[in-house]
């Protein structure tokens, strides 16, 4: 596909079908969708219109960073996704660039799929980014176009765009930043993103970034702007916490197609323009929610060409949100970053949290060209899961303990102190482990019942304090789950024996009574799950 190219200040104007918005309660269609930056002093610094056969690699790589660095052909992020990405998922053909999302066996999880990333190819300090894509559509896939910072730290985050497969109307923008994990974004509701080409834009610069689809700003942010090197991230992830698995309907193979990428920058001392833009009424861009809300944490996985792996469990049929690998860092001055924001549910004035990166360590174990691996099954659930039931009543609890530990294996106990106590007092669950050995990081998802207690924050225990970790709280919910995560950070050694993890507070709402369940994902410093049984608390 030959494709005009935009240099400088010229606009490229294609006629489209275009975004409906809904204005003073009628139905407008905008006939003009406008591509790159309004205004003048813009220069373009890089551009992939995708018109060879193949992928231009002095501009892309096929994996996340921690991938690419040790030159592995395979590479995973987490959230509990279900798929390997690989390079031959990447195709270039027509004009477009194709991340393939494919049902196959590869590695003991079912199905694969495409990414670039132009980490140590192309990174930029400020400046509108673009791309024109064309979504797929189908339950459980996860298609995105993301900023992560050069210096591989996290976040901040830039969320230029993500869509749900099985919701194509809705488009989420998101900014994440800060030691406590917080994140701002916009939940537009526009025309079906995967019946055609559409553009999504970011326009960031120092105290600003701006967000565009289709050339219309629909939400901006002057406050939490990143100040660093940045690059560029498409994927089409499968599964995970947030889009859920794919369903009997999902169609295999579905691609992600790109039509192009394009990055401009401002000139120095060049004006700075707005696009002419249609506001839609809160119908269709609900108000901008702020939240501390950040997803369950990235794993990153790495799998050398010349070795097999023992690869992780995967279930399709039930993936709870808390099963989330984290892994320490890849050196002893990274951390690893992630894919982009996993809430467990959206509503008009939620914001998608981000993929949160935890890094790999240095000394990850290799298994030698002799070993034999020992696959799980693909329905193997992990020793230290705890079912956590939907719904909680004072007058139906659910039984606890629900495991009953071996005193001398991994234990995570939840203690309450005090056990009762008056309306609007503060409880605290502490998150007691005993009998760890080479425990580097984990992730736990506690449920009460809502109409009991209402979480207000975590506080640090002894084993992941604020000086030696990297913790991520998705925060509490409205129907009472919470989720926190947490890895050492180098040059923390791994804990080995007893100790508090972390605390988690709650408010007491009403008189009641309520079970604290929890289920814990926990790994050694190779990212390998630790069995943890687990007895619950009560209040």
């Amino acid at each position: 596909m030959n494709k005009q190219r935009l240099m400088g200040s010229t606009a490229l104007l294609c006629l489209s079908l275009g975004l409906i918005f809904m204005l003073s309660g009628q139905i407008v269609q905008a006939a003009v969708q406008v591509s790159g930056p309004q205004g003048s002093g813009w220069t373009m610094i890089f551009d992939d219109e995708f018109d060879g056969s193949t992928l231009d690699t002095s501009k892309w790589n096929t994996c996340f960073h921690w991938a690419t660095d040790y030159n592995f052909n395979y590479c995973r992020a987490g959230n509990d996704e279900l798929q390997w990405y690989q390079p031959d998922d990447v195709s270039v053909q027509n004009g477009l660039l194709r991340l393939k999302a494919e049902k196959r066996q590869l590695y003991g999880a079912n199905y694969t799929s495409g990414m670039v990333a132009s980490n140590n190819k192309f990174t930029y300090l400020y400046g509108y980014a673009e791309a024109r894509v064309r979504v797929p559509k189908g339950k459980g896939l996860w298609p995105a176009f993301w900023t992560l910072p050069k210096d591989n730290t996290w976040p901040p985050e830039i969320d230029i765009m993500e869509v749900l497969g099985d919701r194509p109307t809705v488009a989420y923008t998101t900014l994440h930043w800060g030691a406590d994990n917080s994140s701002s974004g916009k939940v537009y509701n526009g025309p079906d993103f995967s019946a055609d080409f559409h553009t999504f834009a970011a326009d960031w610069e120092p105290g600003l970034v701006v967000w565009y689809i289709d050339g219309v700003e629909v939400f901006r942010m002057t406050t939490n702007v990143p100040a660093k090197d940045m690059y560029l991230i498409l994927n089409l992830a499968v599964g995970g916490a947030w889009p859920g698995s794919p369903n009997a309907s999902t169609v295999f193979p579905s691609t992600f197609d790109v039509d192009y990428v394009r990055v401009w920058q401002k000139q120095t001392g060049a004006s700075t323009a707005t696009a002419t833009s249609v506001v839609p009424t809160a119908t269709n861009i609900p108000p901008t929610a702020t939240t501390t809300s950040v997803p369950p944490t990235f794993t990153a996985t790495v799998i050398p060409p010349s070795e097999t792996p023992i690869p992780p469990t995967f279930t399709e049929t039930s993936v709870p949100p808390s099963e989330t690998p984290i892994v320490p860092t890849a050196t002893a001055t990274e951390i690893l970053p992630s894919e982009t924001a996993i809430p467990p549910t959206f509503t008009e004035t939620s914001v998608p949290p981000s993929e949160t990166p935890i890094v790999p360590t240095a000394t990850v174990t290799e298994i030698s060209p002799s070993a034999t691996p020992v696959p799980p099954t693909a329905t193997e659930i992990l020793p230290s899961a705890t079912v956590i039931p939907s719904t909680f009543t004072a007058t139906n609890l659910p039984p606890t303990p629900t495991l009953t530990p071996t005193p001398s294996g991994p234990t995570l106990t939840i203690e309450v102190s005090p056990s009762s106590n008056a309306n609007g007092a503060t409880v605290s669950a502490a998150l007691k482990l005993d009998n760890m050995s080479n425990l580097y990081g984990l992730q736990v998802e506690c449920q009460v019942d809502p109409n009991v207690l209402s979480g207000v924050g975590h506080s640090e225990g002894d084993i992941f304090t604020n000086s030696n970790s990297f913790m991520v709280d998705s925060g509490p919910q409205a129907d009472g789950k919470w989720s926190v995560a947490a890895s050492l950070l180098n040059p923390a050694p791994a804990f080995n024996g007893s100790g508090t993890a972390f605390n988690l507070n709650y408010k007491v709402l009403n008189a009641g009574h309520t079970a604290i369940e929890c289920t814990i994902l926990a790994v050694d410093t190779s990212g390998i799950l630790l069995p943890v049984a687990v007895v619950n608390g009560s209040f």
